[in-house]
């Protein structure tokens, strides 16, 4: 294998650090179908309303972004916010 080729393969391997930094697209994108999929189960089968079943597990799935320490506490509460409604 060519050194380009490894150098290559290595930059598109992803681990859980990249999916739990606070700048990463990716968590409130894989959040939401997760907050969409669990909403519609626990509203179909235990008729929880939907809203609020929402907005709690947005909120919750939203703390992923506070595993990121390399980010001052105030940018993960901003960036916590805006995830958090991102997700629903």
């Amino acid at each position: 294998m060519t050194e380009e080729a490894k150098k290559s393969e290595s930059e598109t391997t992803f681990s859980l650090d990249d999916f739990l930094t606070s700048k990463s697209m990716m968590t409130p994108a894989i959040a939401g179908t997760a907050v969409t999929t669990i909403t519609a189960v626990l509203v179909s089968n235990f008729g929880l309303p939907g809203k609020w079943s929402v907005l709690i597990l947005s909120l919750v799935f939203g703390l992923l972004t506070m595993a990121d320490k390399s980010v001052p506490m105030i940018k993960r509460l901003v960036l916590y916010l805006i995830n958090s409604t991102t997700i629903m």
